[in-house]
């Protein structure tokens, strides 16, 4: 169905909700072929909410609109002062909304399409070094509460030690169950979890970890409201990702790491500390379930960040310490930096 330009109250309405279907039709789709997770729904619908109200202020169908709508409302963003990065997101929704109609004959094309999208600078993630990891791992807790602490020890764990996603983290349950998102096979030692886009993944689970969490499940309150949760609150209900980011925020404080830490921010630290010792770029992708492998690549590029730093701060010839007569080199340090800038960056 095309909606036209109306005139009329009942013509905008009209078009109105002729829009809005459009939208949650995408959205279910998203859902129900594609797998994304809620949070990367709300993500859609909030650009395409965007979308649909300039589609409204013009008295347009989605189905009518064209790219030089499309040009013209990115560049009036990025001259609104919106962040190029916020642009080319909207962009790539859009895109992804009129690729779906284009697919039901719904549009004879996709107008988001040619519409170039801001260059974004390359954000390298931001991960803790082995010896704050090492701090926020080992830090425990006086006088608090011994199955609150057993529950953060075993979370700080999870998280550093198999590289979840929070998500990932809070929706395991105690044992495997058809309704299950992910649970730990303790006498096959790994994690099970469904990932993004519903892929299943196995993480192997270190000793450490699987001490950690034994350890709680053994202190761990039965909650009738949730029993099957592996992470529970004080009123017994499931961890959410809320709770998760501030209790790990919170421990690193306390910890006294130095720097704000986040639950994935201990992923990117799994990532970058395992690329640092075995630099096997397709078993990382495996283990932190990415369909690209690009996106795996980006963390190649942190480790050359944090060896070109070392080299800097440390080899004479950059500028580093230096003592009479004794002239350092860092062991091994050109083909270090060789081999962790082997490969070309891939975008997501």
């Amino acid at each position: 169905m095309r909606a036209g330009r109306s005139s009329n109250q009942s013509g905008v309405a009209d078009t109105r909700s002729t829009n809005e279907d459009y939208v949650a039709a995408f959205l279910d789709f998203l859902r129900a072929e594609r797998g994304l997770s809620n949070v990367t729904l709300d993500c859609y619908r909030q650009q395409l909410a965007v979308l649909v109200s300039r589609a409204e202020k013009a008295g347009l169908s989605l189905a009518l609109i064209e790219t030089p709508m499309i040009d013209r409302w990115a560049k009036q963003d990025v001259l609104a002062g919106s962040a190029p990065r916020t642009v080319a997101l909207r962009l790539t929704v859009w895109r992804g909304l009129f690729r779906w109609m284009l697919a039901r004959h719904i549009v004879d094309a996709n107008p988001a399409l040619p519409v170039i999208r801001p260059k974004t600078p390359r954000r390298l993630p931001k991960a803790l070094s082995v010896e704050q990891a090492c701090t926020l791992s080992d830090f425990r807790r006086d006088g608090a509460t011994p199955w609150l602490e057993a529950r953060d020890v075993a979370i700080v764990e999870l998280l550093y030690g198999c590289g979840l996603r929070v998500g990932e983290l809070t929706g395991l349950d105690l044992r495997a169950s058809k309704a299950s998102l992910g649970w730990i096979d303790f006498d096959a030692g790994v994690v099970i979890v469904r990932g993004k886009g519903s892929a299943w993944r196995s993480v192997p689970v270190h000793e450490l970890v699987e001490r950690a969490v034994k350890a709680w499940m053994k202190l761990r309150p039965d909650f009738r409201q949730e029993q099957d949760a592996m992470f529970v609150t004080l009123s017994g209900a499931r961890m959410g990702r809320a709770a998760v980011r501030s209790m790990v925020n919170t421990r690193a404080q306390r910890a006294s790491v130095g720097v704000p830490v986040h639950p994935h921010m201990l992923r990117h630290t799994f990532a970058s500390h395992l690329l640092q010792s075995c630099e096997d770029l397709r078993s990382v992708q495996a283990l932190l379930g990415h369909e690209l492998l690009g996106s795996t690549q980006v963390y190649t590029h942190l480790d050359f960040a944090h060896l070109t730093r070392v080299y800097e701060s440390s080899h004479p010839l950059a500028g580093g310490p230096r003592e009479a007569g004794n002239e350092r080199a860092l062991p091994g340090m050109p083909g270090q930096l060789t081999s962790a800038n082997a490969e070309p960056q891939a975008p997501h």
